[in-house]
């Protein structure tokens, strides 16, 4: 960051709150790492050693105060009236499969977790980073999301994380 963006970053008095995009994470995992990652009795596991590792390792690095993670409804009827969302194919079976294991991973890691009917994560995210943002003073309400449509919601106070294998790339504010 250059010196005039430094004051949009978190003081060390001021609180952070992490908002995961949990299918966005988990869906990069997924096609990140081989499907030949699987436990003794065959469960494929990629997706959820790929989300458990960034969310540790997005814990060890920025250490928020808070986090929480969104997921998109699981009701689906809504995306067909999206245009975007109407080419899609359905999720892969061996990613599905593993789902029900990420969410047990963010309980056990005692991770709120936000869903909404008729909601994607990243309007979650958008919408809960905003109200964050109001009851904060200055910078500090960072949201760790992987699409504009979050980016675009979160105001000035929000900064974005998209964590690569190897580099973070971090956004100033929006």
């Amino acid at each position: 960051l250059t010196a005039d963006r430094s004051s949009h970053l978190p003081s060390p008095h001021m609180p952070t709150l992490a908002l995961l995009d949990g299918h966005n994470l988990a869906f990069r995992a997924f096609f990140a790492l081989p499907a030949d990652l699987a436990t003794s009795t065959g469960q494929v596991t990629n997706a959820v050693y790929g989300f458990t590792s960034m969310v540790i390792k997005l814990l060890g690095d920025e250490h928020p105060d808070a986090l929480a993670v969104a997921w998109d409804s699981p009701a689906r009827a809504y995306a067909a009236s999206l245009p975007y969302k109407a080419q899609r194919d359905e999720a892969p079976d061996l990613f599905r499969s593993q789902m029900p294991l990420i969410h047990e991973v963010a309980d056990v890691l005692r991770l709120p977790q936000l869903i909404a009917p008729g909601w994607e994560a990243d309007d979650i995210i958008a919408t809960v980073a905003r109200a964050a943002a109001r009851t904060i003073e200055g910078p500090g309400a960072p949201g760790a999301a992987g699409s504009s449509t979050a980016r675009r919601g979160r105001g000035p106070a929000a900064r974005s994380a998209r964590r690569g294998r190897s580099r973070r790339r971090a956004s100033g504010p929006v």
